[in-house]
């Protein structure tokens, strides 16, 4: 056979075997499905009728409980939340720059208005002005609401006064004030020098609250010290102001030369008192001295219409030792002093000076910008910031902040002291006093107890009378007179805190000359603090700031001080000379920052911050 022949068979026996595979495969796909088909599709005899028609129980399907997550979802969680969003900026990788990366917009975001303090005292102020313009502000029954009130509905109406309405308001209210302290021969035909008594006319503007006292003046600095110098003397421009008026009011015709002769010698002493002008550092004395010096003046008595006068001579004997007198030549000098310019004097003279000088004040009290936006919000925290501060307490402030505020307060005095005690370069007797001055730091955390008790501040209100005040420089007049008061009993220790515009902002603060740490209300709020922010959240808003302000009493100044606030060098030699090692090597460090935005600020008087 041949080759051909022998492929040619070949041939058809792979095309016979092919088509036995693909038949045999064929009838093997035929049984199975018809076998399928009858399991699918039984027959109606072999079919089991279910003996009742409630559908079969078909198992329920299994779903997993997401575990809860750990997010404060409170309004103000979610402002926070918004704000460190807006802060972030996106285009920075923070493995690159973290701090720009989640902080770099924040100028952006926050500065346009002002720091977020800034604005939340903003927003305080406007808080405490919309409860004004409320129902249940006009019908409050108390002093303290009713006097927040009278002051902000004066102050709006004066804003909206045209200038001549406005002057002619002033006018009309000084004249009545001047007349409360006496008669001043300028302004009254009337005047005798026989009822003229030096003392009696100072001691009567005393009590209007003025503590530009003409002759001298007394500077509350701290509540441990007062001071008392050398008043201004009276600008020249607005002595002629006053001749002017003078001539229009004093019922005298401008040809008499009364009235030329009274300017003549008030500027003549006044040019007197401005040859004194001792401005360098000098040896103080106590006010005992003084009174030596200056026998014509009866401080006593003067000083003591500045106090309440329900209180004087308690006041008085809490402060006498408090008050401390530069040993100027003007009170001091052996020849020619204040003492012989006031025996050299006419009466008239003196009277004229006093009114003059008082009318003078008097017209800065209301100098304010009634274009201002926002002015009479201002001025309401700055008269009266203990009665706004209690507006927005009861108003809009969660009480239970105090409470944790105070618990982080502790925290981290805590750490302060754990960290001193871990020094590795402060001596044992250094360690010991730096705890002890962190264990008797006083705290004010929001507002003291005294605060708490219903009506107390009304009762604090007491001596502020508004019952009669019809215009804004009257108003402003007597609430001056007030906080003077106010801040004197806090000088005696009759009263725990001072009426500081500073309460009422969005702010902390440590005072070295008491030992005190003060945490204002507005800070202990939404957008810093609240109850439900998880605790990081918290330490990174009011926390940073105030393990900020208990560092002040170790800071180069505070460290100086003891425990009450008494300067005190409590610190071994061989400490104190490693303090100022290591405070140099930090400015020498900041020094050497240069800042993209705000360039090197850094330098040796930041130290402290």
């Amino acid at each position: 056979m041949s080759v051909t022949d022998k492929l040619t068979v070949l041939h058809n026996l792979l095309k016979i075997l092919t088509f036995l595979s693909i038949w045999m495969f064929a009838l093997y796909a035929a049984v199975t499905m018809t076998g399928s088909s009858e399991i699918q599709n039984p027959s109606v005899d072999t079919l089991e009728i279910p003996k009742t028609t409630t559908p079969p129980e078909l198992p329920k399907p299994e779903f997993l409980v997401a575990e809860p997550r750990k997010v404060c979802k409170s309004p103000e969680c979610i402002h926070l939340a918004h704000q460190l969003h807006n802060w972030r900026d996106i285009s920075v990788d923070p493995c690159e720059d973290f701090y720009k990366a989640a902080c770099g917009k924040y100028n952006e975001d926050t500065l346009v208005q002002g720091p977020r303090l800034v604005k939340k005292t903003r927003i305080v102020q406007q808080l405490v002005n919309a409860f004004l313009k409320e129902k249940k502000s006009i019908n409050s029954t108390s002093k303290s609401e009713q006097a927040l009130k009278t002051f902000s509905d004066l102050c709006k109406q004066w804003v909206v006064l045209k200038h001549a309405d406005r002057v002619k308001q002033q006018t009309t209210t000084r004249n009545e004030l001047l007349k409360k302290i006496g008669s001043v021969p300028a302004f009254d035909k009337n005047w005798k020098e026989s009822n003229f008594d030096l003392n009696e006319m100072l001691y009567k503007t005393a009590l209007l609250g003025k503590q530009n006292l003409v002759f001298f003046s007394m500077k509350i600095e701290n509540s441990k010290r007062a001071v008392i110098e050398k008043d201004y003397t009276i600008p020249e421009l607005l002595l002629g102001y006053q001749k002017e008026d003078a001539l229009k009011n004093s019922g005298l015709k401008p040809e008499d030369q009364v009235i030329e002769e009274d300017f003549k010698n008030v500027e003549k002493l006044n040019n007197e008192l401005m040859k004194f002008n001792d401005l360098a550092d000098l040896e103080e004395v106590p006010l005992s001295q003084l009174q030596t010096s200056v026998p014509s003046l009866n401080f006593k008595k003067i000083l003591k219409g500045l106090f309440n006068q329900n209180l004087k001579n308690e006041v008085w004997d809490n402060i006498k030792n408090k008050i401390a007198v530069p040993k100027s030549s003007y009170f001091f000098n052996k020849t020619y002093n204040l003492e012989t310019i006031l025996k050299s004097t006419p009466k008239r003279v003196l009277a004229n000076y006093i009114g003059m000088h008082y009318r003078v004040w008097v017209e800065e009290v209301t100098a304010i910008n009634p274009k201002e936006k926002f002015i009479c919000a201002e001025k309401i925290i700055e008269k009266l910031p203990l009665a706004a501060l209690r507006v927005f307490t009861r108003y809009h402030f969660d009480k239970e902040n105090i409470q944790l505020a105070t618990e982080m307060v502790e925290d981290i005095e805590q750490s302060f002291i754990e960290t001193i005690q871990g020094s590795t370069w402060l001596q044992q007797s250094t360690k010991t006093t730096a705890i002890q001055k962190i264990k008797l730091m006083k705290k004010i955390i929001g507002y003291t107890k005294e605060l708490e008790v219903p009506g107390a501040l009304d009762s604090f209100l007491e001596s502020l009378d508004l019952s009669n005040v019809t215009s804004y420089l009257a108003v402003n007049i007597e609430i001056d007179r007030f906080q003077n008061e106010q801040n004197y009993n806090h000088m005696a220790s009759l009263l725990p805190f001072a009426p500081d515009k500073m309460l009422v902002g969005a702010n902390a603060f440590y005072d070295q000359l008491s030992n005190v740490l003060t945490l204002n209300v507005p800070f202990m709020d939404d957008p810093f603090f609240d109850s439900t922010f998880p605790n990081y959240a918290k330490i990174a808003s009011i926390g940073e700031v105030i393990g900020h302000e208990i560092g002040h009493g170790f800071d180069p100044n505070g460290r100086k001080r003891d425990e009450n606030g008494e300067r005190k060098d409590w610190w071994t030699p061989e400490d104190s000379a490693e303090y100022d090692k290591r405070a140099e090597c930090l400015i020498n460090q900041y020094n050497e920052y240069d800042d993209p935005t705000y360039g090197r600020k850094a330098r040796k008087n930041y130290i402290n911050e």
